[in-house]
């Protein structure tokens, strides 16, 4: 859809805890490479677009205060499709409890991680094909959004035309 619409850049809604949450469930499931991918901009190449994430500093409460202040509708629960994972709300709750003891502690921690990122490694693409269904990038035979939409029994995207 961005880029039917001429977009260079996607701009994601994932706030800090989430950027946490996944990291930390990378590290326990030893998908060291993906922690890579959290920093404010992941520059794309090729297929892909440059993703920009301006709420990567922003926490849960400020985002849904903001939603709140402009009318703009959110959903209160992690993730209505279930994709969040069990270990999700344990991570919530280990970064609810460090804040108890240092207010800041998700941002230091945060900060910590996307300056190791910038320092010392950078995200691959690795692999890139087209979507079956929707033509669009990823790296498998059917991308995520496609795969969540067959799980929920919507419609999914039509085939691009557009060869690789």
């Amino acid at each position: 859809m961005p880029r039917e619409l001429g977009a260079t850049k996607v701009a994601t809604g994932h706030h800090a805890h989430d950027f946490l949450a996944y990291y930390f469930k990378n590290l326990a499931g030893r998908h060291f490479e993906w922690n890579f991918k959290i920093l404010p901009r992941l520059d794309g190449q090729g297929l892909i677009l440059t993703r920009i994430r301006p709420l990567i500093f922003a926490r849960p409460e400020e985002n849904e205060e903001l939603c709140r202040s402009l009318g703009l509708p959110f959903s209160e629960v992690c993730c209505e499709y279930g994709l969040c994972g069990a270990a999700h709300a344990e991570v919530y709750e280990m970064i609810y409890a460090a804040r108890r003891r240092d207010p800041d502690f998700d941002l230091k921690l945060l900060g910590g991680i996307v300056d190791f990122n910038l320092k010392y490694g950078r995200s691959t693409h690795g692999k890139v094909r087209r979507c079956e269904i929707c033509g669009e990038p990823s790296s498998g035979v059917i991308c995520a959004v496609c795969k969540l939409r067959l799980r929920l029994g919507t419609s999914p995207g039509l085939k691009s035309p557009k060869p690789l």
